[in-house]
């Protein structure tokens, strides 16, 4: 072999293993830092989806007390309404019947919700002979359950006005009543 081949061998070889070992060194850096980077995200994903979450649970438990005080100031104002209608007068010539939806053996109640009717369910210890004069004074009070009802209808399915003397008024009317007395429940 003459000596151009060789020198231009050896001026190839002499070009090639630098280049060739700086790509490998670039190479080598380049996975490292995108391991790096891999990591930093990682990290920083987790960092975000921690305090999204606590934002939203924080959130939540804000929602939470909200419709809480606001359920309590509609039962306060369902509360105060019962009161007044039962320290009013008795209505005369009223027929009861057609106001409420009485549950008991026969016949079944219905499953379905009447939005203008309460449902009434009687303990069995509940003096059914004294109860017409309250459920007299309380017929007309279904326009300010209605209210009540609508306005937290995404939270309360039914209300359940629960008595003394075993009488439980449900809103709206039909529908399923608790088999247990309420007046035991917490």
């Amino acid at each position: 072999m003459k000596l151009g081949p060789k020198l231009i061998l050896v001026f190839a070889a002499i070009a090639v293993l630098p280049i060739l070992a700086a790509s490998v060194v670039f190479l080598d850096a380049t996975r490292h830092l995108g391991q790096e980077l891999i990591e930093h995200s990682r990290t920083t994903l987790e960092e975000r989806l921690r305090a999204d979450i606590r934002r939203s649970v924080e959130e939540a438990g804000i929602a939470v007390a909200e419709d809480r005080r606001r359920i309590e100031d509609r039962l306060r104002f369902l509360a105060s309404d019962i009161s007044e209608r039962l320290s009013a007068a008795v209505p005369a010539g009223r027929d009861i019947s057609t106001r409420y939806i009485f549950t008991g053996d026969d016949p079944p109640p219905r499953r379905d919700a009447d939005l203008e009717r309460y449902g009434v369910s009687l303990a069995n210890d509940a003096p059914k002979d004294k109860l017409r004069d309250t459920l007299l004074r309380l017929a007309d009070g279904t326009a300010v359950s209605r209210s009540v009802y609508f306005q937290n209808r995404g939270i309360v399915a039914r209300q359940f006005t629960v008595f003394d003397n075993g009488l439980t008024l449900s809103y709206p009317g039909g529908g399923n009543v608790p088999g247990e007395d309420l007046r035991e429940a917490d």
